[in-house]
């Protein structure tokens, strides 16, 4: 079955489309981390598949494997992210006169809210027979990455701003990533990463910069 459940990607800049096996990151007709490659499903497919899904007792994200554009030969590399609680906000919620609940995402396994996407990236990493995942962060992503890394058993190795605060390394390093320092604003690793990652025989885990929030 494969990716049967995805159509094609479209690039989100010239509309460009692949083959979902054809390209891994972003369109080519673009440089470096431009031409972010959206996933077209087929719906059809899916819907047949998340359907049989919501009859098993997955909590996590992968109850919803048919939306995600994975390999259905591929194991999941997963820490149990996603299903995370709400939370009820009675007294904003009534200034609004709405019911309001607030997902809790600190309670993902390495508190960050990026798990979703770090396990997926992880996930297609391993199945490609990577063995090295990169990002360009100070924040979130770092610490997600991380984490999933050495969940797969990956290298993981981290480009941060030079300029980033020592104690945003803290979070990571546990789990013993590479960090790159690098001078300049948080847009130069951005593009180490990209142009490391074939040369390592890596894959990127974040698709852009991402500031630490």
């Amino acid at each position: 079955m494969a990716l049967d459940h995805v159509e094609t990607l479209e690039c989100t800049l010239c509309g460009a489309t692949y083959d979902p096996e054809q390209v891994v990151y972003t369109c080519p007709e673009h440089d470096g981390v431009a031409g972010i490659l959206e996933v077209v499903y087929d719906y059809d497919v899916v819907q047949d598949r998340f359907d049989a899904s919501l009859d098993g007792d997955i909590r996590s994200q992968w109850k919803y494997r048919a939306f995600l554009p994975v390999d259905t030969e591929a194991t999941p590399v997963t820490l149990d992210e996603g299903g995370t609680d709400l939370l009820d906000v009675p007294r904003l919620g009534a200034e609004f006169d709405v019911d309001l609940r607030v997902k809790n995402d600190g309670l993902n396994p390495t508190g960050c809210f990026k798990d979703r996407a770090t396990s997926v990236a992880a996930t297609k990493a391993r199945f490609a027979g990577r063995n090295v995942v990169t990002c360009a962060s100070t924040g979130n992503a770092a610490a997600s990455l991380a984490g999933y890394a050495a969940r797969a058993g990956l290298d993981c190795r981290i480009f941060v701003p030079e300029s980033a605060p020592e104690g945003n390394s803290s979070s990571r390093a546990s789990t013993e990533p590479t960090s790159s320092r690098w001078p300049g604003a948080t847009t130069r690793p951005t593009t180490s990463v990209s142009t490391s990652r074939t040369p390592t025989g890596g894959t990127t885990g974040t698709r852009r910069s991402t500031r630490s929030r």
